[in-house]
């Protein structure tokens, strides 16, 4: 049976960065759903309230009104009610779609970038069933509430003193996690190395960690077979779905040398370490 983090694709919520500008004191969010997914949801909703984050419900038919807000939550997959899923069905791969319906408990985030117009992020959040939906919904707040009021305040100004030593390779499990002192403590100590971030192109023009190179998890499936399983990888992403989500997909391919980033680029950038921008 799959594991169940398997299906929690890629959630690049350093992208948010890219669509709310971290000097706003609210931060709006169209939330796309049908009437059920917007019940369901309605702690959800209200934790987002409590937070500072104001979100704007609208159905189906409301949408094209809103389809050029900066961001957008839409809830549910290809095969929700109400014409959420006539929405969500072009903008779903089939290989997403066919990932929400593999398994009762199955469950998927779809991040798409400058879809409508520039730094736009659109956020899909896709269950099995609607149950599934609003389970993606817990398991992610933390991350997208942390992502949304991430601020270049936050930022450590201070150089680091202390050395920190590179862990070991934990083989009892698909990838080793580490902080942001440990991976860059790794990317310093390892020559034999790469570095993928595995966001979305325009979130890694915009900033990633220096050497790193671009392949997001949307075209992994057709990138791993090229890549080389004798070497060392350290994987990020905005936060922690998608890095999770890629581990395992390259552990069950037959990679072993495997580290992911806890926090990924939101953690390197707290730790004030060098970025790099453009293209690869």
């Amino acid at each position: 049976m799959k594991r169940v983090v398997h299906l929690l694709a890629a959630l690049l919520l350093t992208s948010i960065t890219l669509s709310v500008s971290a000097q706003e004191e609210t931060i709006n969010v169209t939330v796309v759903a049908n009437s059920i997914d917007s019940f369901m949801a309605r702690d959800y909703l209200k934790t987002l309230r409590f937070e500072g984050i104001n979100p704007i419900i609208v159905n189906a038919s409301e949408y094209p009104y809103h389809e050029r807000d900066s961001l957008i939550f839409i809830l549910g997959g290809h095969n929700a009610p109400e014409g959420i899923g006539d929405i969500t069905y072009d903008l779903m791969t089939q290989a997403e779609r066919d990932q929400v319906v593999s398994e009762p408990d199955a469950r998927h985030v779809t991040v798409l970038p400058n879809l409508n117009k520039k730094e736009q992020t659109i956020i899909i959040f896709a269950g099995y069933e609607k149950e599934q939906t609003n389970k993606l919904l817990y398991e992610t707040r933390r991350e997208v509430i942390n992502m949304l009021k991430f601020k270049e305040g936050d930022v450590k100004e201070e150089p680091k003193t202390a050395k920190t030593s590179i862990p070991s390779l934990d083989p009892t499990v698909p990838f080793t996690e580490v902080s942001a002192d440990e991976g860059k403590a790794i990317i310093d100590g390892i020559s034999d190395l790469t570095i993928i971030d595995v966001r979305a192109g325009p979130y890694y023009n915009a900033g990633h960690i220096p050497g790193a190179v671009n392949i997001p998890e949307r075209v992994l499936f057709d990138k791993v077979s090229s890549l080389d399983k004798d070497m060392t990888y350290i994987l990020y992403c905005g936060g922690n779905s998608q890095s999770i989500n890629v581990g395992n997909i390259m552990n069950d391919a037959g990679f072993t040398k495997l580290y992911r980033i806890v926090d990924g680029y939101v953690a390197w950038r707290k730790a004030g370490y060098s970025r790099a921008r453009g293209e690869a």
